[in-house]
């Protein structure tokens, strides 16, 4: 590419920006889904191993009289979990930061013609709402970054995630300083 044929600076931080801010909002909603979810099955196995009618018809057709105690034990496991995760807490951060960075975008989509004073102030508003954020789970990130490129319809940028880091994205956290491009994997 030539110089005549890049983008003019101002315009291609706008839309990293831009890029940035959507890729937020995916992050945050995938984090309050995650969390949604847990707290769903967390309350639901509740529901079902703990209610004495589940156990009494059990053992009312002859079941095992040990599942009593398993199934309290699975009621306990499964309240500890939701408990000590604070399932429904999170999620509303999560939605919280999520709404702001959509706030933030509306702003951005408001704008005309963008000013280097505009992309200051966006960018401001930006780290204000990313100070408040838990510590990424960068393969989640990654993830959002890939579906998003692909909304935009990029090719290329996109992360190479393994299936087991993929499924794990919203648990555990992974490094992604070696995670390569799909692309140089290619070469």
């Amino acid at each position: 590419m030539t110089e005549v044929e890049r983008e003019d600076p101002l315009e291609e931080r706008w839309k990293d920006l831009f890029f940035g801010v959507q890729r937020s909002v995916r992050y945050h909603n995938a984090r309050r889904g995650f969390y949604d979810r847990l707290h769903v099955i967390a309350s639901s196995a509740g529901v079902i191993f703990g209610s004495a009618a589940f156990v009494s018809s059990l053992e009312e057709i002859g079941a095992h009289v040990a599942v009593a105690p398993i199934a309290a034990a699975i009621v306990t496991v499964f309240a500890t979990i939701d408990l000590v995760t604070g399932t429904t807490k999170k999620a509303r951060l999560h939605e919280d930061l999520s709404r702001r960075f959509i706030g933030l975008e509306q702003s951005m989509v408001a704008v005309d013609n963008p000013s280097e004073s505009d992309l200051r102030k966006l960018t401001i508003e930006r780290l204000a709402i990313e100070r408040d954020e838990p510590p990424p789970y960068r393969v989640l990130d990654l993830a959002c970054h890939n579906e998003l490129a692909r909304a935009w319809g990029y090719d290329e940028g996109l992360y190479e995630i393994g299936a087991i880091k993929y499924a794990l994205r919203n648990v555990l956290h992974f490094r992604t300083d070696r995670t390569p491009l799909i692309a140089d994997k290619a070469n």
